[in-house]
């Protein structure tokens, strides 16, 4: 397979600036997923050089691009990760709650929901602000239905799933997020 102009292993002044030409010659909905697509790559790359050319990316897409919700989204949750993983819980944090907010707003095109309400209440706990806590609990009983149901894809984030909310209920001490924690126990047990 051939390489992908819009997916480049490395960033430099010379392929920004044939990557910034092709991009004025497509069509809105391709840029934006060019876009999504490099800068995500170069997000992951462990070079500081990449990482930074692909927030620039990311910050071209927010700005130029604000009607492309799906790309936009898909760009906060890799931010909202690559925060996490650097520690920057507030950052992560801030990003998650983006992809909440706008969810809020546009329920017929959700975009990484699950993920990021759980990825919000990692934060909370990374973050240790009690104050937080109760918003936690009201995020574990909104999207309880949704990770309580049969789908085998879902493993991954009821496992994250369970393990905020033990986390959360360390603290907490609260029945309601105690009888969710033994309803996903049970739903994985029969899962395996």
């Amino acid at each position: 397979m051939a390489k992908r102009w819009f997916e480049n292993d490395y960033w430099n002044a010379e392929i920004e600036n044939l990557f910034f030409t092709k991009i004025s010659r497509a069509r809105k909905e391709m840029a934006s997923q060019y876009l999504r697509i490099q800068s995500i790559k170069l997000l992951r790359k462990t070079e500081l050089e990449s990482r930074k050319a692909a927030i620039r990316l990311m910050e071209k897409l927010f700005s130029e691009y604000q009607d492309q919700y799906i790309d936009i989204c898909f760009c906060h949750n890799a931010l909202a990760e690559y925060y996490y993983e650097n520690c920057n819980y507030f950052e992560s944090y801030r990003n998650y709650k983006y992809i909440r907010d706008y969810n809020i707003g546009h329920s017929q095109t959700m975009c990484n929901y699950t993920i990021a309400e759980i990825g919000l209440i990692k934060n909370i706990i990374k973050l240790k602000d009690l104050s937080k806590y109760k918003y936690a609990k009201e995020l574990i009983i909104e999207i309880f239905p949704s990770l309580n149901n049969k789908f085998v894809f879902l493993k991954r984030e009821r496992k994250e799933y369970l393990i905020v909310c033990e986390k959360i209920n360390e603290v907490l001490k609260d029945s309601e997020i105690e009888k969710i924690i033994q309803t996903i126990e049970c739903r994985n047990a029969l899962m395996e």
